[in-house]
């Protein structure tokens, strides 16, 4: 069986916490416009339910997006280290959350596609039919390269 792999970008991020430090600023949660925008994602995610697996980062933003996904979609939601962009942008100034300070997009394109390498085989042998990630755009785009060959 093949599986199905739909992506979806985190939406608006708050910004502005750089002042309360790199462990806060890199882990920024979604803004209110970004949650509202998640929620209006429903209609089109529709088309692809239902979802056999539901998976995000370990970022507040793609974790809210994956719970109001899961609530919709009646799915439990699995957070993973290799989808995460253990990094944020605030302003000017990049913040990586502690003990990431030397991860790059190179080093998050080659998690994704080493995570997915083996794990949309077992997938594939488990019957799961679609799966839906919630991630960040470096993520998307090692994982789309790896997909597309």
């Amino acid at each position: 069986m093949k599986v199905k792999v739909v992506v979806v970008l985190h939406k608006e991020k708050e910004e502005g916490l750089g002042k309360h430090g790199a462990m806060v600023a890199a882990n920024a949660p979604l803004s209110l416009r970004g949650f509202l925008a998640a929620h209006l994602l429903i209609p089109q995610l529709e088309q692809y339910a239902p979802f056999d697996a539901l998976y995000c980062s370990r970022l507040a933003r793609t974790a809210a997006m994956a719970s109001i996904f899961a609530l919709r979609f009646h799915v439990d939601f699995k957070s993973l280290r290799e989808l995460g962009q253990h990094a944020s942008k605030d302003g000017d100034e990049v913040f990586y959350y502690p003990g990431c300070e030397g991860e790059n997009y190179r080093y998050w394109q080659k998690n994704v596609v080493g995570l997915f390498q083996g794990h949309l085989a077992v997938l594939a042998k488990a019957g799961c039919g679609t799966v839906l990630i919630v991630t960040h755009r470096p993520i998307v785009a090692g994982l789309l390269c790896h997909l597309k060959g």
